[in-house]
């Protein structure tokens, strides 16, 4: 005999596994945003560092830091405004305001309310740009969807766009074996992808023996 209300009970658990990994992937696709705006104001800081003369330490960090603070509130209004739209991806015209809305209210704080239009037109034009060049040319968003599926951070619903991920992945593999030249002798033994799956395997099955043994 089913009892009333039984139904809604799995319905109500497959709602919140899915807020769950809704909240996963906005919290992984704007994680990798700050790592990598931390990253190249690290970078940044130590080239304007060394070439001013100025703490190589304190002026990375401070760039670093403030770099990882835009790439925070931008990464965060664009996934503000892709859930309002409704939208599956971040679009030109969406990172285009994301900047212009970063860039204006940061400016504001820091410089007062004249920097505002300034700010928000330049940052909104930076980002524009940026990711114009990196959808056409560098496809760096593409290689961080790709970590987040391994990470489990992000599921690729769409079997095309699965499928075109995978693909770039082999494309851009490469290995130590195809570049190096055969009249040369290899100084360190290259495996095959078979020999590795075989050496895995093997490891497993050594692994697993060693735990079953009183």
């Amino acid at each position: 005999m089913e009892v009333p209300g039984d139904r809604g009970v799995p319905e109500a658990a497959t709602s919140g596994r899915e807020e769950g990994k809704s909240l996963g992937e906005w919290k992984g696709r704007v994680g990798s945003k700050v790592a990598a705006g931390a990253a190249l104001g690290a970078a940044g800081g130590a080239l304007a560092a060394t070439l001013n003369q100025l703490s190589l330490v304190g002026t990375a960090f401070n760039m670093s830091a403030n770099f990882a603070i835009f790439a925070g509130l931008c990464g965060t209004t664009q996934e503000l405004i892709r859930a309002s739209t409704s939208a599956e991806e971040v679009t030109l015209g969406n990172s285009v305001a994301s900047g212009f809305l970063t860039g204006g209210f940061l400016c504001g704080v820091n410089r007062g309310p004249k920097s505002v239009l300034p700010g928000a037109l330049g940052f909104g034009a930076a980002v524009g740009l940026a990711h114009y060049l990196d959808a056409n040319f560098f496809h760096t968003q593409d290689s961080y969807k790709r970590a987040l599926v391994c990470l489990d951070l992000l599921e690729v619903r769409d079997e095309g766009e699965r499928r075109r991920l995978e693909e770039g992945a082999k494309s851009q593999a490469w290995s130590v074996s195809s570049l190096w030249p055969e009249s040369l002798p290899a100084p360190i033994r290259i495996h095959s992808e078979e020999e590795v799956e075989e050496l895995a395997r093997k490891r497993r099955e050594s692994l697993n023996d060693r735990m079953n043994k009183p």
